[in-house]
């Protein structure tokens, strides 16, 4: 590279009277996810999936019930129930609350985060 292309290749900029640093809009998660969109793109696709990261925390919300933690998961299936038409399943979702089952929950998720915050 030739010293008078440095300027422009350079992330710091001189003003005249002090040396800043430019910022490029790129985080290290922003090239992180292109470069995984060009590796692979099979990959890319499933982390693009609707509802995801739902999905994922579902599955670790399970793990905490071993804990005695069933409250978070819970949550999370009335949730997923009530997006199941926004994830494009051909099927109908094989989880159904009633509306006592929703209301019993949102009480049990009060009564939880009270206790959770002492």
């Amino acid at each position: 590279m030739k010293l008078e292309d440095f300027k422009e290749a350079s992330p710091l900029v001189h003003d005249g009277s002090r040396v800043r640093r430019v910022s490029f809009g790129f985080s290290k998660k922003d090239l992180y996810e292109l470069e995984i969109a060009e590796q692979s793109p099979l990959l890319n696709k499933m982390k693009n999936v609707p509802s995801a990261s739902m999905r994922s925390k579902i599955i670790n919300d399970g793990f905490d019930t071993w804990n005695g933690d069933i409250v978070k998961l819970r949550q999370r299936l009335i949730k997923f129930e009530r997006n199941w038409g926004n994830m494009e399943f051909d099927v109908p979702c094989p989880i159904y609350f009633t509306k006592e089952e929703v209301q019993n929950r949102i009480q049990e998720v009060m009564i939880w985060e009270d206790v959770y915050e002492f």
